[in-house]
C-alpha cells in the first residue's frame, strides 16, 4: 500500500488531543508531519568519525545515530553495522547481510567528512501493521572526493511494541545514481523511489549502485548532477558581456560551447567559471520571438545561489 494513504490526519489530531488532556502537552509538539529546514555545519572527521551535537535533543540523536553508522561503515564491520538497525529489521530483512556486503563493496571509506541536508520529515502511519511515528533525514558522506547519499528513517514511537523502535531503513545511492535521479535521467538507473515502495521496503537496507554508461558527476547548486568537462575557461563577466549585447541561447552556445551540466527537459544550464573555486553560472532561458532567449543568470556554488547576475525585466 502506498505510504501516502497511510497518513491519517484525523487520527493524529484525536491522539494529540487525548495526550494533551492527560499530560498537558502542547499540541504543536505532537504534529504528525512537519518539515524543518535547518542547515547544519559541515562536520570533519579523522580516523574515527565522532558525532557532535549542534543542540540538545533531536540533533543529538541524529548525530549519535550517524556517528555509530559511519564508525561501522568505515571499519567494514558487518556485525557492528547490523547492530545499528532496529530489532524488527534485523529479524525481518532477509537480505540485510547481502546488502551490507554490497554497501561495503561500494563504499571503501574512510569518511573524510559528512553533513546533513537541510530537509527532514516526521510522519505517522496508522496502518494496523505499523501504528508508528517515524522521521527521515538525508546525509551526504564524502570519501576520496566523491559524495555518497544516505537516507535514514527511524521509528520514534512504536505503538504496537513490535521492535520497530530505532533505525528502520537506510537508502544508499552512489553519486552516479544520485545524479541520474536529480537530472531526471531515469533511463540511466533502476533506482526505485520511495513513492513506489512496498510496506516492507521501509524496514530494510537499500543499496543502489548500478547505472548505465560512464559519466562524471559534480555537486552543483545543492544537488548531484551529470557533468561534462570543458577545456575552455571563462569568467562570469564573459557571459555577461555577451548577454548584454545578445540574449540568444544559440549565440551563447556558439561562443561558449555546450553547457557543463543541466536538467533534462528543462530550460536551464550550468557553465563552470573562473571567478573562484567551484563556481558556476546558472542560465535560465525561455522561448522568445527569435528562438530561445536568456531570462536570468545566477552565480552558484556547490550548495546554493551566490548572487543574481542578470534578470530580464
Amino acid at each position: 500500500m502506498n505510504r501516502i494513504h497511510n497518513r491519517n490526519k484525523v487520527m493524529i489530531c484525536i491522539m494529540a488531543m487525548i495526550m494533551m488532556t492527560f499530560s498537558g502537552c502542547s499540541f504543536f509538539s505532537l504534529n504528525s508531519k512537519w518539515i524543518s529546514r535547518k542547515k547544519d555545519n559541515m562536520i570533519s572527521t579523522s580516523a574515527e568519525v565522532t558525532s557532535r551535537s549542534r543542540d540538545q535533543g533531536e540533533s543529538s540523536y541524529w548525530d549519535n545515530l550517524i556517528g555509530d553508522f559511519i564508525k561501522a561503515l568505515d571499519k567494514h564491520d558487518k556485525a557492528l553495522l547490523r547492530g545499528c538497525f532496529s530489532e524488527y529489521v534485523r529479524e525481518n530483512d532477509t537480505d540485510l547481510d547481502y546488502e551490507i556486503t554490497k554497501l561495503f563493496e561500494s563504499y571503501d571509506g574512510p569518511t573524510d567528512s559528512w553533513e546533513w541536508e537541510d530537509f527532514s520529515s516526521q510522519s505517522f502511519s496508522n496502518d494496523p501493521g505499523e501504528n508508528r511515528e517515524y522521521k527521515s533525514r538525508r546525509a551526504i558522506l564524502r570519501s576520496h572526493g566523491k559524495n555518497y547519499y544516505f537516507e535514514f528513517e527511524y521509528t520514534t514511537i512504536d505503538l504496537n511494541k513490535s521492535g520497530r523502535d530505532g533505525l528502520c531503513c537506510v537508502d544508499f545511492t552512489t553519486p552516479e545514481v544520485q545524479a541520474a535521479i536529480s537530472d531526471g535521467r531515469s533511463e540511466l538507473t533502476d533506482y526505485k523511489p520511495e513513492i513506489n515502495w512496498d510496506e516492507s521496503d521501509h524496514y530494510r537496507l537499500h543499496v543502489t549502485t548500478e547505472h548505465r554508461g560512464e559519466y562524471q558527476t559534480r555537486r552543483i547548486d545543492g544537488r548531484e548532477t551529470i557533468y561534462t568537462s570543458s577545456e575552455v575557461n571563462y569568467a562570469s563577466n564573459d557571459f555577461m558581456n555577451l548577454i548584454k549585447e545578445n540574449r540568444s541561447v544559440k549565440v551563447l552556445k556558439e561562443k561558449f560551447g555546450s553547457e557543463n551540466a543541466g536538467l533534462k527537459n528543462s530550460q536551464m544550464m550550468y557553465y563552470k567559471v573562473t571567478d573562484g573555486e567551484d563556481l558556476y553560472v546558472c542560465i535560465y532561458y525561455m522561448d522568445g520571438n527569435e528562438g530561445e532567449e536568456v531570462r536570468r543568470v545566477e552565480l552558484v556554488n556547490e550548495e546554493k545561489h551566490v548572487k543574481t547576475l542578470f534578470l530580464k525585466e
